[in-house]
């Protein structure tokens, strides 16, 4: 009993012994590049990067790790490799520089409004 005491008492005291990877606090303001980021903002293609098979909770702070260290600000997963549990472990993943577009070349919808017709005015100049 005091051997499988002493083997369990390490884990629950230090948990998970995979160490996370160090992410600089500016690396959480990277976000997930889609179609609407892509119409509102000004975007550019960085980087192609693999990520390498790694512990699954390590996935998105080196996704967000490297989108930060490449000078990006949104990131696009092209493809994951899964484990047993369905938790990405690799894959492919774009980095993408974004800036807001000018507020001129961002088009609005334009509704038309309905034209009502106007009365012709007629004018006699032959009343006397």
């Amino acid at each position: 009993m005091k051997r499988i005491l002493a083997l369990t008492l390490p884990l629950f005291l230090f948990g998970c012994v995979t160490p996370k990877i160090k992410v600089p606090p500016q690396a959480n303001q990277v976000k997930p590049y889609n179609t609407v980021v892509a119409t509102f903002q000004k975007c550019m293609h960085v980087s192609h990067i693999e990520i390498p098979k790694q512990h699954p909770n390590n996935f998105q702070r080196f996704i967000m790790r490297e989108t930060y260290n490449a000078g990006g600000t949104h990131y696009e997963i092209l493809f994951s490799e899964k484990d047993r549990k369905d938790r990405p472990i690799s894959g492919e993943f774009n980095i993408y520089y974004c800036q807001e577009k000018p507020e001129e070349v961002v088009k609005q919808p334009v509704v038309q409004q309905a034209i009502q017709p106007q009365m012709p005015y007629v004018i006699n100049i032959n009343n006397q």
